[in-house]
């Protein structure tokens, strides 16, 4: 009856006021209209911030939202509105807020409200701006396509030394699949002696470490490796680290060619050195008797050359 939807509305409406009251410094928004969208029964402060309107514009029109999502998202919004007055739950993503050119994106989600006959009064849920959040998925979306194509294998870990990221050149590296890294610790897959060196670098408060080591994979072979870290703050003023892991064999196996071609010349340098201080020697011996013969100016220059 008319009665019992009033006395169930009006308890709805005092546990919503009740709620705000609670959640006032928060910037979600939370709503609830008459099932049938014919009525706003509540509507939280932190409406005209986020869609761009004034709450007094949502009382005159129920359905003046629609107006506040953009154009091309307009049909989705629609068709949630029946979904959730069909006595379904929602949960979308859309962009809002003229105002900003429709630059703000939200996750709305919402139910129906019954009465304890089961028959449904009103529809109630909670908008959320999501925008940064939606914006930095798409920035480490866009890094991802980036790491994947690197030959250098990537990985992220979050302040506990947990994996929350590797690419696709990483996991071959260790030879095993992504998903099995993922929430790992890095001292399940990293030497000890790298994750001291960072460790060291971090604790002298320097934003990066280049470290050479050894790289077991899953296959017990070796490879080694430059590891590059860098230390980055995230938005909610937690840490990151991103190492970038190079494979150097190729390197190494260039410098200790270097070394033995340094070494074959120390060699014959020393070779070339001993020949040919012995005939020098026999000549500066000659000299020497010769002198002892008889006086010579240029026998004395000789001597002394």
């Amino acid at each position: 009856t008319w009665t019992s939807y009033e006395l169930e509305r009006d308890r709805a409406i005092r546990d919503m006021n009740r709620y705000n009251r609670i959640v006032e410094n928060t910037s979600d928004v939370f709503w609830m209209f008459r099932d049938d969208f014919s009525e706003t029964l509540f509507i939280s402060d932190g409406y005209a911030a986020t869609f761009g309107q004034s709450k007094g514009t949502l009382q005159d029109d129920p359905l003046a939202f629609m107006r506040t999502v953009r154009p091309d998202q307009r049909e989705l919004m629609r068709r949630k509105v029946e979904q959730i007055t069909d006595g379904d739950p929602v949960d979308f993503e859309v962009w809002v807020n003229p105002d900003t050119e429709y630059q703000r994106r939200v996750w709305i989600k919402g139910e129906p409200v019954a009465d304890k006959n089961g028959d449904q009064y009103a529809v109630t849920g909670f908008a959320r701006d999501i925008t940064d959040r939606h914006r930095r998925k798409q920035e480490m979306e866009r890094y991802e396509r980036i790491f994947e194509k690197l030959d250098d294998a990537v990985y992220v870990l979050d302040d506990g030394g947990t994996f929350t990221y590797v690419n696709g050149r990483y996991a071959e590296l260790k030879g095993i699949d992504p998903d099995r890294l993922i929430g790992a610790h890095i001292s399940e897959w990293a030497s000890e002696k790298a994750i001291q060196q960072v460790r060291n670098a971090r604790q002298e408060a320097r934003n990066s470490a280049v470290v050479e080591d050894v790289l077991l994979t899953a296959d017990d072979e070796t490879i080694p490796v430059e590891i590059r870290v860098i230390n980055t703050e995230t938005a909610d003023g937690t840490t990151e680290r991103i190492g970038v892991i190079r494979d150097i064999t190729d390197r190494k196996r260039h410098e200790r060619e270097r070394e033995r071609q340094n070494e074959r010349l120390r060699e014959f340098a020393s070779i070339l050195s001993h020949d040919l201080r012995n005939p020098l020697s026999v000549a500066a011996g000659r000299v020497d008797l010769e002198r002892d013969r008889r006086e010579s100016e240029d026998l004395d220059r000789a001597a002394t050359a």
